[in-house]
């Protein structure tokens, strides 16, 4: 089963773990945090996983059981903020789907948009040199299309062939129709 990473700015890649509960309410989808104490990771994490369910449900992936999910990451980063949303969405799909590969991902999924819009984030080449680190052959690495012409040279980061998609923008039915 693939792993989905986050991607921090101190040049770590922090794997996203989710992990199933009973449902203990009616609501579609609950989400407890585990050991993540900023406020701003816990609300961009939630609202991404949450677009991420709707568009689910929407393409008709996903039953309309409800679910409930812990969510944390398995290893720390100094850096935490709203760019791990992206990967906290692809965690999710990650849980009803299981990817072939890995996913190292960063992106801030904009909290206004209907449509899951990723807005760009700072320091895109020292977060995929941390995705460098942890992907292999035939693994994605996703990022805002925004940050793409700040990228000097995506070579330097595919030394393992990585797969690079940089044409990310949004979090859309088609996108996640891929991976099934």
């Amino acid at each position: 089963m693939g792993k989905v990473w986050a991607l921090f700015t101190d040049q770590t890649a922090c794997e996203i773990k989710l992990n199933k509960m009973d449902v203990d309410q009616t609501d579609d989808l609950t989400l407890k945090p585990v050991a993540i104490n900023d406020m701003r990771t816990k609300n961009s994490a939630e609202k991404a996983m949450l677009s991420a369910f709707s568009i689910l449900k929407k393409i008709h992936k996903i039953n309309n059981n409800p679910y409930c999910f812990t969510y944390e990451f398995k290893s720390t980063s100094t850096v935490l903020d709203s760019s791990a949303s992206l990967a906290f969405g692809l965690g999710l799909v990650n849980k009803f789907k299981r990817f072939t590969f890995s996913i190292a991902a960063t992106g801030i999924i904009d909290e206004s948009s209907p449509t899951a819009t990723v807005k760009p984030v700072n320091e895109i080449e020292t977060k995929l040199l941390a995705a460098a680190s942890v992907l292999g052959s035939g693994d994605v690495i996703l990022y805002p299309h925004k940050n793409h012409s700040e990228i000097s040279g995506y070579s330097t980061y595919s030394k393992k062939g990585q797969y690079f998609e940089w044409d990310i923008d949004r979090i859309s039915p088609t996108i996640l129709s891929k991976c099934w």
